[in-house]
């Protein structure tokens, strides 16, 4: 587990939302995990919405140790993300910066703040960590100001919604080749973005939405899934992760049903009128 750039125990400040930091800190991170003599060299990933985010970037970063991805509501688009058919939604960036804040405090103010690390027993490198924390840009103050999918950031070049959206590194994490489990529900804010993904990349993937909002998995065998899906891609086990139909998806009244390609075959090309006399 992992403290983003600029949060938590780890150092530094974070520029965008995400984007391209992640992919080079995912990186360093993979690499650094690869090479110790514990490791066998077979990096997998997992989490949910930030977290399943930056896994897209991570495999953007294209490093060869990264096999496997189990990204849960994960977002695709950033504009999309902050403005809602073109309006912009405070309440989004406003709860991140209030659930964020703690991480950037300290004990026993912030109790779910910045934990000191073991080594440092006067406090030093923790001092240090919030003080460069304190140079993350703020969310709400950047979006707000960005009401275009290409607007620029106080006139420079940097255009945050392009930058924060794996959906323009898709060439990128289609070349990586990493096999990507994604997970979504239809209720989420990301259901959409699951199934974009899914349909432009051509990596090894798998895809499974369910009757869930942003944090439920019932219904589903979440955990043990995971473990196949890794046992498969990392441990060369030969599970039949490979073998099941590639998209699971929920109907309601319906249960769980299975496709190999989306729009299953049976929905695909059905259009409902509604006519009536003039």
């Amino acid at each position: 587990a992992v403290d983003v750039r600029g949060y938590g125990a780890s150092f530094g400040y974070v520029e965008n939302w995400i984007g391209p930091q992640q992919t080079d800190d995912a990186y360093d991170i993979i690499e650094w995990l690869s090479t110790q003599e514990w490791s066998d060299g077979n990096i997998g990933m997992t989490g949910r919405s930030y977290l399943g985010t930056a896994q897209y970037f991570a495999a953007a970063s294209n490093h060869p140790a990264l096999k496997a991805i189990f990204p849960e509501m994960g977002g695709f688009d950033n504009y999309n993300i902050f403005y809602s058919n073109g309006i912009y939604r405070s309440d989004l960036a406003e709860s991140w910066e209030n659930l964020t804040r703690a991480l950037n405090e300290s004990p026993p103010f912030s109790p779910n703040g910045v934990a000191p690390i073991d080594n440092d027993n006067t406090g030093r490198l923790l001092e240090k960590a919030i003080g460069e924390h304190s140079q993350n840009k703020s969310l709400v103050e950047t979006v707000q100001h960005l009401p275009f999918r290409d607007s620029v950031l106080n006139d420079s070049e940097n255009r945050p919604h392009r930058l924060s959206s794996p959906a323009y590194y898709l060439e990128e994490i289609s070349r990586s080749q990493v096999a990507i489990y994604h997970r979504t529900g239809w209720f989420d804010l990301y259901a959409k973005d699951a199934l974009l993904y899914y349909g432009n990349l051509d990596n090894p993937q798998k895809l499974v939405i369910g009757p869930w909002y942003h944090r439920e998995h019932f219904g589903f065998g979440r955990d043990q899934e995971k473990l196949r899906w890794f046992d498969y891609w990392l441990k060369n086990e030969r599970n039949g992760a490979d073998e099941d139909l590639n998209i699971t998806y929920y109907v309601n009244g319906l249960g769980w049903k299975k496709s190999s390609n989306w729009p299953p075959t049976s929905l695909a090309n059905k259009y409902f009128l509604n006519l009536s006399p003039v």
